[in-house]
């Protein structure tokens, strides 16, 4: 008889709960494990007697909560005891299970699990599963708005509610409108030679006056008699943008050789500033950048002998109006300069 082979058969080792994504605990939730989940980043606990209300709070809570939302698991006392929801009302079971009126932009999906509760009797708990929503604030019908903060439920004010939106993509930061004061520090030279243009462009009537075509531009809004230019108006046309927008100015850098190097070994040749609104900031910085790029000497098809800069004017004016933009999120706008550009 051959002989037979032993294998040492090592079970695998434990699992981290710990390390379970609220996707995980949702999927593989059940009477087994459900003890061993308290409240922390990932689930909250709540009683059977919970009100629908306080339970649309946590939708909220979860739904702006990065990364991945969380679990919400009804039928746990406080104390962490399993009460199970077997004995509460059909009523009120249907009215936990349908909270869409009370945060209506919450993206969550429910479930029942079965488990023994602290009776040693069958029961089940209700369980949810709250989506994380990277595009939107999530607010109760009441207006109200909250994050998870470890165990901790916290409502936010209306500025992280502003901020929040801004990040979510819902305000555009842009439009945000500034405190400066419309006409006396803006451009009016500027502003009517814009609007010349948007008539001439739209087709637009011509008595309309300057503030109502920059309203139609979406520069601003006209409250009453006033206009209330935004941070978009105050970028192209305000006398000094770095009023409201710090980051307003563009930094020339020339290097010497092909990289930017630091401290002993520093060889930055030339640098400056160019401030003002966007349009005079672009027509200004063109004839410095220039200035830095150098020139070559090349034989044509024919002989002759031309002079031609390095890089094309158009390919690198492109490139400092395309990352103009950046100026509204960094501390500047810097444009460095090397021998390989």
């Amino acid at each position: 008889m051959d002989e037979q082979f032993a294998f040492k058969l090592v079970p695998p080792r434990a699992e981290l709960i710990q390390l379970w994504t609220p996707d995980e605990i949702y999927d593989r939730l059940d009477l087994y494990n459900i003890e061993q989940f308290v409240e922390d980043r990932r689930v909250e606990r709540k009683s059977a007697s919970v009100q629908p209300r306080a339970l649309a709070e946590y939708l909220s809570m979860w739904s702006n909560t990065q990364p991945h939302g969380g679990i919400i698991i009804v039928g746990i006392d406080d104390s962490g005891r399993l009460s199970g929801c077997k004995k509460i009302a059909a009523s009120h079971k249907n009215t936990l299970e349908s909270l869409s009126l009370l945060c209506p932009d919450a993206r969550w999906a429910n479930k029942d699990v079965a488990i023994k509760n602290y009776k040693g009797e069958d029961d089940f708990v209700m369980v949810y599963r709250v989506n994380y929503r990277p595009d939107k604030l999530v607010e109760t019908s009441g207006g109200e708005a909250f994050v998870r903060e470890g165990d901790k439920k916290i409502k936010i004010n209306e500025y992280l509610k502003r901020e929040l939106r801004i990040s979510k993509g819902e305000i555009h930061y842009e439009l945000e409108e500034t405190n400066l004061k419309y006409p006396e520090e803006f451009d009016i030279g500027d502003i009517s030679n814009f609007c010349k243009a948007f008539h001439i462009n739209r087709r637009s009537q011509s008595d309309r006056s300057k503030e109502k075509l920059l309203e139609l531009a979406k520069l601003g809004k006209r409250v009453g008699k006033k206009f209330k230019p935004n941070l978009t108006c105050a970028l192209l046309f305000a006398h000094d943008p770095r009023d409201v927008i710090p980051g307003a100015r563009i930094r020339v850098i020339r290097y010497e050789g092909n990289q930017e190097k630091f401290g002993q070994e520093l060889n930055s040749v030339y640098s400056t500033f160019v401030d003002e609104n966007a349009s005079k900031k672009l027509f200004n910085v063109k004839p410095i950048v220039s200035a830095q790029i150098r020139t070559f000497q090349r034989f044509t098809a024919s002989g002759r002998i031309t002079i031609k800069p390095e890089y094309p004017e158009e390919a690198w004016f492109e490139a400092i109006v395309n990352s103009g933009s950046a100026s509204l999120v960094q501390p500047e706008n810097a444009k460095y300069i090397c021998d390989d550009l």
